[in-house]
């Protein structure tokens, strides 16, 4: 371990960084690491807005712009001139409301005389804090969903619509179901409709992605896209088992990070504390926030490490949704209303 006064040269924070990367890349290592976070990855791929930079420093805000094409309708013909509804991008600057830190420690004296490496320590200290962050957004992405549920429209066959709540009894949640879905995304004028579950069609598409004799569940399965979310939605919901349906572009998830640009090889320096970024190992296009500093305290005569790895975002309902009760996500229950 090359430190200079107990603090980590850049050089050491690359070699923790390339060795985070190494056992992110190693399929058996990464297994311990992989976060419970399919629904932010499903919502980033959802997602259609356009984000400014982030501006502000204290109060973080950034811009987030939709287009608006609700007012383009139809008529009768008069005369030679053009004239219409004026096209617009709806662009609104938002703060970003939602942070979490993940923090962490490491005393050199612990690995005088240990089998373990102490860059590989913090390298997977590193894994650890982006899992819980990469987590933590997951829960964030349900409360947003409850949070803004629209009407469904199509008010007969399977559901039952209560409100902004439509059940489906137990006996009709399996891939016969899809139909329904593809109905209700119809009715609802959905143009690419994804499914966020909970434990709701989960084990019927486990089984009809893996057992031969199902073949046609699977093609019924495969006309929508599913996320599935065993630790978040459910839990939040008890009793109830809930699945949502959003159209493309419903919800804007944004994410910034103060350090963008700034890597271990070149951060920034704020008195003690070094700062930079660091990717999600698990988002696509997430970065987070790390601040480092060292303190010669309650480890004898050896330095602490202390690392902050840090998120801040949000996750945001399209302002353009045509109509008030027309969000781009509708929920459905499995039970009786």
């Amino acid at each position: 371990m090359s430190t200079t006064a107990g603090v980590f040269s850049e050089t050491q924070l690359v070699n923790i960084q390339a060795k985070a990367d190494q056992i992110w890349l190693d399929r058996i290592q990464k297994m311990d690491y992989v976060p419970e976070a399919e629904i932010v990855k499903c919502v980033i791929n959802q997602t259609t807005a356009q984000f400014g930079a982030l501006k502000g420093a204290k109060d973080p805000q950034v811009d987030v712009g939709w287009i608006n094409a609700c007012d383009v309708t139809d008529g009768s013909c008069t005369d030679c001139t053009i004239s219409g509804s004026e096209l617009s991008t709806n662009i609104e600057t938002y703060y970003l409301n939602r942070e979490r830190c993940a923090e962490f420690s490491v005393c050199e004296n612990d690995f005088r005389d240990n089998f373990f490496d102490v860059d590989e320590t913090i390298a997977k200290g590193f894994l650890k804090a982006s899992l819980a962050l990469d987590e933590w957004w997951a829960s964030q992405v349900v409360a947003v969903l409850n949070a803004n549920v629209g009407v469904n429209e199509v008010a007969d066959g399977k559901g039952s619509v209560s409100g902004t709540s439509t059940y489906v009894l137990p006996a009709y949640w399996n891939a016969e179901l899809m139909a329904y879905f593809a109905r209700v995304a119809k009715g609802n004028r959905f143009r690419m409709p994804m499914l966020i579950s909970g434990a709701n069609l989960y084990e019927q598409v486990w089984t009809a992605d893996l057992e031969a004799c199902c073949e046609n569940k699977q093609t019924k399965f495969g006309t929508m896209d599913i996320c599935f979310d065993l630790f978040n939605i459910d839990s939040t919901n008890d009793p109830d088992y809930v699945t949502y349906m959003i159209n493309k572009g419903a919800l804007a998830f944004v994410t910034k990070a103060y350090y963008q640009g700034k890597t271990a090889a070149n951060p920034a320096k704020y008195m003690d504390q070094y700062r930079y970024s660091i990717p999600s190992f698990y988002l696509p296009g997430v970065t987070y926030d790390v601040h480092y500093d060292n303190e010669c305290s309650g480890c004898g005569d050896f330095f602490t490490h202390n690392f902050k790895v840090k998120t801040f975002g949000d996750v945001f309902v399209n302002p353009v949704g045509c109509t008030s009760t027309r969000t781009g996500i509708l929920e459905f229950i499995c039970g009786e209303e």
